[in-house]
């Protein structure tokens, strides 16, 4: 009667590569993707590091460096640490991706921000903003008239 071998041994492990030249490339994925779990692995910013990646992000928004504002409020919120200004991180990054043409990803942020505080008069006016970049006009409308309602004084965005 013959042995039965285990199959989790490297010994097994190795005769299948052997056998089978595909599998050489599927242990070679894995192995690297193993090894670079640790690696890749992202560092958490300070409280300090985070706020200057706000504040960074906002002022390349207002001088409309967009691409930077995304990078820099990304940052920010990945490294946490915002407290009450992560909702307005949020609809300041989607502001800037529906400057790109990145409506989704806007979409997105707002759809964050929202779960922070609700609608807001900031989410209307942004997403009134992502809709007129995408044409939809009768949409922007809609969503400025009631961000409006809500604050009179409250200005269009203009980029």
């Amino acid at each position: 009667m013959a042995k039965k071998s285990n199959s989790n041994t490297p010994l097994s492990i190795a005769k299948l590569v052997t056998r089978n030249p595909l599998s050489i490339g599927l242990v070679i994925v894995l192995g690297a993707a193993l090894v670079g779990c640790d690696s890749a692995e992202k560092r958490k910013l300070s409280r300090e590091e985070a706020s200057q990646a706000y504040t960074d992000g906002t002022a390349a928004l207002e001088s409309r460096d967009f691409s930077t504002a995304v990078e820099k409020l990304t940052l920010a919120l990945e490294g946490g640490w915002l407290g009450y200004s992560t909702v307005n991180a949020y609809v300041q990054r989607a502001i800037a991706n529906a400057a790109l043409g990145n409506y989704d990803a806007a979409n997105a942020d707002l759809d964050m921000a929202e779960q922070g505080e609700g609608e807001t008069v900031e989410t209307l006016v942004a997403r009134s903003y992502i809709f007129e970049k995408q044409g939809n006009e009768r949409e922007a409308k809609l969503v400025w008239s009631k961000a409006r309602r809500w604050d009179r004084n409250v200005k269009k965005i203009d980029y």
